[in-house]
């Protein structure tokens, strides 16, 4: 079927023409309006998201560091408190009885040193859900969740393991000489240091859980 004259008019454009389109798309002024808009739009949207990113990775990366931080606090706080027993156990063994006196300091000493670990290690991973929201960390929810109970339950069985000397060293019926408070203090630090371990572990895996997914970070932290 041969063409219209509308379709041969518009399938036979003279190259002059065409020449003339294109050459109007090379002119400085559309040249430089295609570059103003993209400097105005394109430019300021892809720095924004690289800021966006950036910013994000140094939020994974301080998070890290505050567990790291809150993980040893937590740590220094209970070794002050057991080395505290360790250290009155020790000085008053040669004697025959420990003056009420002394009694009572270590039992002020004990508590302001408990209330200053009690202040700090039960609160800081409580925090991390909520934080990481508002840092839009993302990160696996149920993860975290069963980290932290373990964390929780760690922190628990250390404080039952200097209950037991702290209840031996102000006891009044105790004596100084008594082998139980030699073996309950050997025995509150070796499940001091076994469950010290355990957390550490812990700690561990939470910087991995929300450490920056760049794949060096990464591999670094999977290495033994």
């Amino acid at each position: 079927m041969p063409p219209t004259p509308e379709k041969e008019t518009k399938s036979q454009e003279p190259p002059a023409a065409r020449a003339s389109t294109l050459d109007s798309l090379k002119h400085p002024i559309l040249i430089l309006l295609i570059g103003s808009a993209m400097s105005a739009f394109v430019v300021p949207w892809l720095s924004a998201r690289i800021n966006d990113r950036r910013l994000l990775e140094e939020a994974r990366l301080q998070q890290c560091r505050n567990i790291l931080a809150s993980g040893s606090e937590t740590d220094r706080k209970l070794n002050t408190l057991l080395v505290t027993m360790e250290m009155f156990v020790k000085d008053n063994a040669s004697l025959p009885a420990i003056p009420e006196q002394e009694r009572a300091h270590m039992r002020t000493e004990l508590s302001q040193l408990y209330r200053d670990f009690d202040s700090q290690a039960w609160w800081w991973f409580s925090r991390l859900s909520t934080e990481n929201k508002l840092l839009r960390i993302d990160y696996n929810s149920q993860a975290l969740s069963a980290i932290t109970q373990r964390y929780q339950d760690n922190v628990i069985a250390a404080t039952n393991a200097i209950d037991k000397l702290w209840t031996l060293c102000v006891r009044k019926t105790v004596k100084p000489s008594d082998p139980i408070l030699r073996d309950t203090a050997t025995a509150s630090r070796t499940e001091l240091s076994r469950l010290q371990l355990e957390r550490q572990s812990l700690i561990g895996q939470l910087v991995y859980l929300f450490a920056p997914k760049e794949p060096t970070i990464q591999r670094l932290l999977t290495q033994p």
